[in-house]
């Protein structure tokens, strides 16, 4: 009688189960952030335009930043829609 009923019940749990994964790996998924970016930056000493250059593998980016000022290396983790610097 048991296994009757866990076997009436097992598509349905199963078809969930593969919902709520499908669910989870679509959030896992990070943005993509390749490509050139032109930024206006404001703040106390004015404005400057700068370029950042990103590449992407999976969760991590690198890449290049440059200024009127100042140029230099980016890397960071992407963790969906946001990244960070580091």
């Amino acid at each position: 009688m048991a296994l009757k009923k866990f076997m009436r019940q097992l598509p349905a749990a199963l078809a969930l189960l593969l919902l709520l994964a499908c669910v989870t790996s679509v959030g896992e998924t990070p943005a993509n952030v390749v490509g050139t970016w032109n930024i206006k930056r404001s703040g106390e000493a004015g404005s400057a335009n700068q370029t950042i250059e990103l590449k992407q593998e999976g969760g991590e980016i690198a890449g290049t930043f440059k200024g009127p000022r100042q140029s230099g290396p980016l890397e960071g983790p992407v963790d969906g829609n946001n990244i960070s610097f580091m």
